[in-house]
């Protein structure tokens, strides 16, 4: 995890890029640990979590993490590629907007019953924007599959098993088309074919694609360690690249490498579902995949750099800057203030200053049972004196906001109690503690703690 600071933005947030897991998810508990981890770094740096940001990946692992965050009271936001297709059916904790590349996409989220804002996708734009150049240069790509000097490379991005139907059958046959392409235009040019599997392949279909590569039309490469090559390195080094329904597309033409969906062989209608949304050609016949190739062969030998054919870059400018705007009307504003305010709470409380926690409050302030400023600080005394060393020990602050508005009206955070009897033993009590505020004082607090709490020589248990 880092923290960063966001452009032209006044808070600051923790950028994680957490591994959430094959299907199935590994459940709830490992939601939880992202969250912790993500309120532990905010907590080091003087700062609260505020908002959750996530994706929508095909195999639905980022709903637990929504649900979670939830439970927590965080507002959430999807960032959505394409359109939902399943990935929404179902969904108990609803996120509180989604963002989607482009209005076809927005259509189909809102017709989940989403909040949706068209952004532009911010990392596309990050992408068109990126100048520096790649990690390999083209002859080092080259040499690193061991190809020809002047092999025109062409990669072909397989897809997750869950989205092929028969995925071993499916995908051999796709395999079959393209390399026989690549035969028809060995006159043309030394066409070198690398193939590279999606990280979410099964055994069968990664056994079937082994099997399959000695007996194609053309040598291929089978790229199974793709960390040895980064994909802008690759996308770079190629005439075309190709998949068969991946955002790697999108990617690769943002880029300046034009690309297509391969979808002959197979049935596509699982990816399509999702993918209709998003603007690359359709290869489905072999006539179109050969004339695809070759025009991308014309195109890189005369130095065109503009061949994304539909593919707009441009439509992505300002995605960044639209996106951090919304997400900033998420997060209740005086956020900060509401925080700041609750561990001033928790500090005079554990230093025992009951005068001090009592100016923080409302003349009619209702807490611990009481209500009323005098009645209020009388039993917190009372409840002082019959707890030695009382403190509390608190983490996970973050500020609420009311229903109808964004403004942060509440801050919650969770204590352990600790304290000692007069008989020497220690005790601890978990909970969570919720201050409301008027006006920036307390006016009510209420307190929700775990089952009964038992004698504890030790603490740390």
């Amino acid at each position: 995890m880092e923290l960063a600071e966001a452009s032209g933005a006044s808070v600051r947030f923790a950028a994680m890029r957490p591994a959430l897991g094959e299907p199935p998810f590994a459940g709830r508990s490992a939601a939880e640990g992202i969250l912790d981890d993500a309120e532990a770094a905010a907590e080091a740096s003087g700062i609260h979590l505020a908002l959750c940001v996530c994706g929508l990946s095909t195999n639905r692992a980022e709903l637990e993490l929504v649900a979670a965050a939830k439970d927590r009271s965080l507002p959430v936001a999807l960032v959505i590629d394409f359109a939902p297709g399943h990935r929404l059916s179902g969904v108990s904790a609803i996120p509180d907007l989604a963002f989607a590349t482009n209005p076809l996409a927005a259509a189909a989220v809102e017709a989940e019953g989403l909040q949706c804002f068209v952004a532009g996708s911010a990392y596309l734009e990050q992408l068109s924007n990126d100048a520096a150049p790649p990690a390999m240069d083209a002859p080092a790509v080259r040499s690193e599959y061991k190809l020809a000097a002047d092999a025109v490379l062409v990669p072909l991005f397989l897809a997750p098993d869950d989205m092929v139907p028969d995925a071993p059958t499916a995908t051999v046959a796709c395999l079959t088309h393209v390399a026989e392409a690549f035969a028809t235009l060995k006159g043309e040019a030394e066409l070198a074919l690398v193939i590279r599997p999606h990280p979410r392949w099964e055994l069968p279909t990664r056994d079937a694609v082994r099997q399959a590569v000695p007996r194609l039309a053309v040598p291929a490469v089978l790229d199974e360690s793709p960390s040895a090559i980064d994909n802008k390195s690759l996308y770079k080094a190629s005439y075309a690249t190709l998949t068969l329904g991946s955002t790697v597309s999108v990617e690769s033409m943002a880029y300046g490498t034009r690309s297509a969906f391969v979808q002959i062989g197979w049935d596509p209608s699982k990816i399509e579902a999702i993918m209709y949304t998003l603007p690359v050609p359709r290869l489905t016949s072999c006539e179109a995949l050969l004339g695809f190739l070759a025009e991308s062969l014309t195109l890189k030998r005369s130095g065109e750099t503009d061949c994304c054919g539909p593919f707009d870059v441009e439509g992505c400018c300002g995605a960044a800057h639209r996106t951090w705007e919304r997400l900033k009307g998420l997060c209740p504003s005086g956020a900060t203030a509401a925080v700041a305010v609750a561990k001033e709470y928790v500090a005079r409380s554990n230093a025992h200053d009951l005068d001090g926690c009592a100016r923080m409050m409302t003349e009619d302030v209702e807490a611990y049972g009481a209500q009323g400023l005098d009645a209020v600080r009388a039993i917190m005394a009372d409840f002082y004196s019959a707890h030695s060393g009382l403190h509390y020990a608190c983490s996970g602050f973050r500020a609420l906001s009311s229903a109808k508005e964004r403004t942060a009206d509440a801050a919650r955070f969770v204590f352990l109690r600790t304290w000692t009897q007069v008989d020497g033993q220690s005790f601890k009590r978990k909970g969570v503690e919720t201050l409301y505020f008027r006006d920036g004082l307390v006016v009510r607090i209420e307190v929700a703690l775990l089952p009964e709490f038992s004698p504890e020589m030790s603490l740390d248990s």
